[in-house]
């Protein structure tokens, strides 16, 4: 791997905590802060337990712990999506109960999430059009 190769995929990988989960982000960033509190409060006291030296990892891994704990699928905090877009979804799992189908539902949920991905791009459009 050549390092054009290595920039370009840590670009991308920050590009998508950042720009796509952007307050994911900031939790991870905020838990990573006080795991690294905790590590120098409590690492005498960790260290005589097990033997770990947590003095010796840097801020940065914790940040970094943080973030991507927090990135992961299986995470506590979610990303909510707008009121009136889970209202919208909330209604079609209701349709779902009273007879429409499995398909008809998807394709509806579906065309809600492109809409809303498009009014977000066409806002983001006209934000860097007005600056």
């Amino acid at each position: 791997m050549n390092v054009d190769t290595i920039t370009g995929a840590f670009t991308r990988t920050l590009d998508v905590l950042f720009l796509n989960n952007p307050v994911r982000t900031a939790i991870g960033v905020v838990i990573g802060v006080v795991l690294w509190g905790f590590s120098r409060a409590f690492s005498t006291m960790i260290e005589e337990s097990t033997g770990l030296d947590l003095l010796q990892v840097p801020w940065i891994a914790w940040l970094a712990l943080g973030v991507l704990g927090v990135s992961l699928k299986g995470s506590p905090v979610k990303t909510r999506l707008p009121e009136d877009i889970e209202i919208l979804f909330d209604l079609l799992e209701e349709a779902e109960k009273a007879g429409i189908s499995k398909f008809e539902q998807r394709q509806h949920f579906r065309r809600i999430l492109e809409k809303y991905t498009d009014n977000v791009a066409l806002n983001q459009k006209r934000q860097k059009e007005l600056e």
